[in-house]
C-alpha cells in the first residue's frame, strides 16, 4: 500500500490521516497531532472524491480501494464516548453518517468487477467470502434466522428482501452471532455493516424500533473487539440505543434490549426494577 501512494495522493493523505488518528488517540495530551490528523484527512477525502469522479478502472482501483479502506477509520470513529450525541436524538440524517459512509467499497467493487481479480486486494476480498458460507444467503424466509428478532422484525416464512427491509441486515446478522468474537472474525464484521442497503438506512433514519434493535445487537458484537477505531463509536450508539427504547412498553423490545445493554455495560430500566424487587424479595 505505501509503494501505490507514492503516485497516489490521496492515498499518502489517508495512511498518514489513519496514523496520526491512532497516535492522536495514544497521546491525547499531544495537541500537535490535532492540526496534523485534520489536514490530512481533508486533503484525503477531497482528492478522494476527485479522483472517483473521474474514470475508474484497473489504472487506479487499487489505490481507491485502500483509501477507501483507511477512510472507514475516519467516518466510524467517534472523538468521545457521548449517547447523547448519536444519531436516534437526532433529527439530521447525516448524524447517520458514520454507517451509511461504510458502503463506499461496495460501490467501488460494483464499478471495477471486470479487473477485480487483477487487483492486490483480490485475495483479501476472496478469502473475507470464502470464510463465511453465509456471505450470500439469500434464502427467503424465516428458517436459520433468529426467531425472537425475526418475529420483531415480522419475518414470516414468506418474507424476502424485496418485502422487508429486514430480512437482509437480519440473515447477514444470524450467521454472527455464533461467531468468536475476536480479530479472527473482525472482517466477518465489518463486511456487514458495508452491506447494508438504503432500505435498511431508511428505517434507522425514522428510528424504527426492529432496525434500532438489529443495528443495537451487531454492535454488541463489535463492542468488545478491542478495535481502537472502532469501541467509542460502538459503545456510545449501543447505549443510546438503548436508552432510546427503554421507554417501550413492548415486551418483545424490553426483552431483545437486554443483550445489547449487558455487552456495552448499560443497565435497563426495567432490568434494575426486575433486580431491586428480586432484591425486595431477598430482604423480606
Amino acid at each position: 500500500m505505501i509503494q501505490l501512494a507514492f503516485d497516489s495522493p490521496f492515498l499518502m493523505h489517508a495512511i498518514i490521516g489513519a496514523a496520526t488518528s491512532h497516535l492522536r488517540r495514544i497521546y491525547p495530551e499531544d495537541n500537535t497531532y490535532t492540526m496534523v490528523e485534520a489536514y490530512h484527512w481533508q486533503k484525503a477525502i477531497k482528492q478522494y472524491s476527485e479522483e472517483i469522479s473521474t474514470a475508474v478502472g484497473p489504472h487506479n482501483m487499487d489505490p481507491l480501494y485502500s483509501a477507501c479502506l483507511l477512510m472507514t477509520i475516519h467516518s466510524f470513529s467517534l472523538e468521545e464516548y457521548n449517547p447523547r450525541s448519536s444519531f436516534v436524538f437526532s433529527d439530521d440524517p447525516e448524524s447517520l453518517n458514520w454507517l451509511m459512509l461504510q458502503s463506499g467499497l461496495r460501490y467501488l467493487l460494483q464499478l471495477t468487477v471486470p479487473w477485480m481479480t487483477q487487483s492486490m486486494w483480490w485475495d483479501v476480498f476472496k478469502r473475507s467470502r470464502e470464510g463465511n458460507p453465509l456471505y450470500d444467503d439469500h434464502r427467503p424466509g424465516r428458517v436459520d434466522l433468529h426467531p425472537e428478532l425475526a418475529d420483531i422484525c415480522g419475518i414470516d416464512d414468506s418474507t424476502t428482501e424485496e418485502t422487508n427491509p429486514y430480512h437482509w441486515p437480519l440473515r447477514m446478522l444470524t450467521p454472527l452471532l455464533s461467531l468468536e468474537r475476536s480479530l479472527k472474525t473482525f472482517t466477518h464484521y465489518t463486511n456487514y455493516m458495508g452491506r447494508l442497503l438504503p432500505d435498511y438506512y431508511d428505517q434507522l433514519l425514522k428510528k424504527d424500533p426492529p432496525a434500532l434493535i438489529i443495528l443495537s445487537w451487531w454492535l454488541a458484537l463489535i463492542v468488545n473487539l478491542d478495535v481502537w477505531w472502532m469501541e467509542t463509536r460502538a459503545k456510545s450508539e449501543c447505549v443510546a440505543i438503548c436508552m432510546y427504547l427503554e421507554e417501550s412498553d413492548d415486551p418483545r423490545i424490553l426483552s431483545l434490549l437486554e443483550f445489547p445493554a449487558q455487552a456495552c455495560g448499560y443497565l435497563l430500566k426495567h432490568v434494575q426494577e426486575r433486580i431491586e424487587r428480586q432484591y425486595d424479595l431477598v430482604v423480606l
